[in-house]
């Protein structure tokens, strides 16, 4: 249904449980009744999946009722309660804040699962089954060897930030953002390719002599697998470099296309497999002489 293809929300699909625990992608699988993407403009969706079989699930009957159901119906709150969890946990390690919503979706997307026939995002699993022991080891180990930073973009402006890649998995960034609301055609209602995303921002890393771009997805061959390029399409971006040398410096860019509406946007980074060496936020300002755990990245502002 059209509720379920909004671009800041988290859509998820149903899959069957995996009783002997995560290993490989094939260990999960899909319910036959789960919806498949994209939308019409050819975003991702579903964006996660989460276990949607046999649920056991209080119900209405009386206060002490349960019962047993399936359905997208029962892994969308198991979604939205894990969720909060995280919020509460995140809330207790910061002061009572929470993340914003855009933080939250993008983490729960970072450390989701690998699903699907091939790497990268697809029509049916979106990014995959959520992890959320993985989610929570990001907030656990925040400003060590993992980092979420909330920020802002300005018109013209650019964010550039060097981090080494410690060794400890492979070099994931997720670049998420709470995009304003499209434009709602009420004439050409069916299959209608105009594009929603209103601010273009863009996720590149580079190193060793690499520059790395998001996986993306062809809403016209939606079977075909993910390859990694420009995303115009959606306001969640995902770079995972698995084979980045331990000790060797990346730099994260995050930028934006046009012109932003309203003059300026609110954007999240989450990245694993960084940290341990003095990094600069731009080539005139360096933190000389710290350690990515030893700063609040929190305060690093965008660079003209």
């Amino acid at each position: 249904p059209t509720t379920g293809t909004a671009k800041i929300i988290l859509t998820i699909g149903a899959v069957y449980p995996v009783p002997g625990g995560y290993s490989q992608p094939a260990d999960v699988q899909l319910a036959e009744f789960s919806s498949w993407g994209p939308t019409d403009d050819g975003r991702i969706k579903p964006d996660l999946v989460a276990d949607g079989i046999n649920i056991l699930s209080s119900i209405s009957t009386s206060n002490s009722a349960y019962a047993i159901y399936s359905g997208t119906s029962m892994a969308s709150p198991a979604a939205a309660g894990s969720s909060f969890l995280l919020q509460e946990y995140y809330a207790k390690l910061h002061g009572g804040a929470f993340m914003r919503s855009a933080t939250l979706k993008g983490l729960l997307i970072h450390t989701a699962d690998e699903a699907g026939p091939a790497n990268g995002p697809d029509y049916q699993f979106g990014y995959g089954l959520i992890d959320m022991p993985k989610a929570a080891s990001v907030i656990t180990s925040n400003n060590t060897d993992q980092m979420i930073l909330e920020n802002n973009l300005t018109n013209g402006s650019s964010f550039s930030l060097p981090v080494l890649a410690s060794g400890k998995g492979p070099l994931v960034v997720t670049l998420s953002w709470t995009d304003p609301p499209g434009k709602v055609d009420e004439v050409s209602l069916l299959n209608n390719p105009a594009r929603k995303l209103i601010k273009d921002l863009d996720l590149r890393v580079t190193g060793n002599g690499t520059t790395y771009a998001p996986g993306v997805l062809d809403r016209k061959n939606p079977g075909n697998a993910a390859t990694n390029g420009d995303d115009t399409l959606n306001n969640l971006e995902k770079i995972e470099i698995k084979n980045a040398i331990p000790g060797k410096t990346y730099t994260i860019q995050v930028t934006h296309k046009g012109t932003l509406k309203n003059g300026a946007q609110a954007y999240s980074i989450i990245a694993s497999g960084v940290g341990g060496q003095a990094y600069c936020s731009s080539a005139a300002t360096c933190i000389a002489g710290t350690r990515i755990d030893q700063v609040d990245i929190s305060n690093i502002s965008s660079t003209n």
